[in-house]
């Protein structure tokens, strides 16, 4: 599903980089995976973004915004395990899917030369029946 809105907000927030998934040290809880992303990074092509909880009764959450340092810690609770760490969108987009369902964005990247050079953060977030939120390693996406 593409959401043209999130793709624009999130590549006008944008940051300069060059054209790349990479994970965010810090970022995430223990042990945390990333989120899957396929597709490639570049003016004129489309990249996705797949997000899925442990649990069938999980909502997933995916944010989306500018690369600025650094990451944050959440309190304990709403993580309920200690040292999970959020990036620090400003201003963030936040998505949410249905529980147990996942969730997938696909971003078309506009041919807009500007967009070169430039990178966001993406990271996933499951919150459960508990109130619990848990974080996947954030990714930053840097455009060719």
């Amino acid at each position: 599903m593409t959401h043209p809105l999130l793709a624009a907000a999130a590549l006008l927030l944008a940051t300069t980089a060059s054209a790349q998934f990479t994970a965010v040290p810090g970022s995430g809880c223990p042990g945390a995976n990333p989120i899957t992303t396929a597709g490639i990074p570049k003016i004129g092509l489309s990249i996705t973004y797949t997000w899925f909880c442990s649990s069938r009764s999980d909502v997933p959450f995916m944010v989306f915004g500018p690369a600025i340092p650094p990451v944050f810690q959440l309190p304990v609770p709403p993580a309920c395990v200690a040292s999970c760490f959020l990036i620090h969108p400003s201003p963030p987009v936040f998505l949410a899917g249905p529980s147990g369902a996942g969730l997938t964005v696909t971003i078309a990247i506009p041919q807009d030369a500007s967009l070169i050079g430039q990178s966001i953060h993406t990271q996933g977030a499951c919150m459960t029946t508990a109130a619990c939120i848990y974080l996947s390693l954030a990714t930053a996406t840097q455009i060719s």
